[in-house]
């Protein structure tokens, strides 16, 4: 054999070695993130047990096909930590994950949504998953959102969001985007799981907030709206039509400057002034900016924010 044969060959199987260990590392590197990163986030939150939320976690999919991991299998995890919400302060969105979230992260004590919870807030914006045959929790070569219906992920979520909807209660409010052509999406988690599971009289009404930007493809006339109001309990105070409702010139969410220039539109003789049709609720002393007028003769309020920031979708799913 020639000494250049040789050495290709010695070079090949040295390429290989380090490919190997290459990929061994980052192996570990992923598993040791995704763990950490779990704890820093949940060590925020104070009387929790950590490593037993940890390993109730890893037991739903470690050593599992990534393909095939159940959405009751995240049960026990949700069970360990119950969802223990304020009535009239939970929010649900459908595509509009940014905005919303900048608005509950300035009034706190205004609304809350799913990723404020404790589960929610660890777990928002990871990606993890279990390979068969093999220990430990990986962040890398894990199934994407669409790429399998029962990946860990997206089984989390839904698990997580079922229960969340489950613990509800009095007026709930959802913000939508005016972006996309159909606000209220069939196919989203907010369509297919939460609203399906918001009862009365647990559940008294909905509040609809359609984000709008210039140029917007949809309003608070849009027929997925309707779709929205069919698919409600009759028994909550819904509407028969929809209502039209928008906001100018607001530059601030959650302070009083987000009320300048709204004007609520009902259906007549319905006709409203903010003064009437925008509310503020005081919530444990601090007053919150009441979003539409509840009027349950039957009508499904919906306010829409008109020059906000762009619908930014920094998760590349879910919702």
């Amino acid at each position: 054999m020639g000494v250049w044969k040789k050495v290709l060959i010695g070079g090949g199987i040295a390429a290989l070695i380090i490919l190997i260990l290459g990929l061994s590392l980052g192996l570990t590197l992923g598993r040791t993130k995704i763990k950490s990163t779990f704890f820093s986030k949940c060590e925020k939150f104070k009387e929790h047990d950590c490593k037993k939320l940890w390993d109730l976690f890893e037991k739903a999919h470690v050593n599992k096909d990534p393909c095939n991991v159940p959405v009751e299998a995240y049960n026990p995890l949700i069970a360990e930590v119950p969802f223990k919400l304020d009535c009239n302060k939970v929010m649900f969105w459908s595509n509009t994950k940014d905005l919303v979230h900048d608005l509950t992260a300035k009034r706190k004590d205004c609304f809350v949504t799913l990723e404020d919870t404790l589960l929610g807030s660890i777990l928002d914006g990871l990606m993890w998953c279990g390979k068969e045959g093999k220990n430990g929790t990986f962040s890398n070569g894990c199934p994407g959102w669409s790429e399998c219906e029962n990946n860990p992920v997206r089984s989390f979520w839904k698990c997580a969001s079922a229960a969340f909807a489950d613990a509800a209660c009095g007026d709930v409010t959802a913000m939508l985007s005016g972006s996309t052509t159909t606000p209220f999406d069939p196919t989203s988690i907010f369509a297919s799981i939460e609203v399906t599971r918001l009862k009365a009289p647990r559940v008294s009404s909905m509040n609809v907030v359609m984000v709008l930007k210039k140029n917007a493809k949809s309003d608070c006339t849009n027929a997925s709206l309707k779709n929205l109001q069919n698919q409600l309990d009759p028994n909550m105070c819904v509407t028969e039509e929809l209502t039209t409702c928008r906001v100018l010139d607001s530059t601030s969410l959650g302070t009083s400057h987000a009320l300048q220039g709204m004007e609520v539109y009902l259906p007549s003789p319905h006709s409203l002034l903010v003064a009437d049709g925008v509310r503020r609720r005081c919530v444990g002393g601090s007053c919150c900016l009441g979003l539409g007028a509840r009027v349950c003769t039957g009508s499904l309020p919906v306010a829409a924010w008109w020059g906000l920031a762009p619908m930014a979708q920094s998760d590349p799913f879910r919702r």
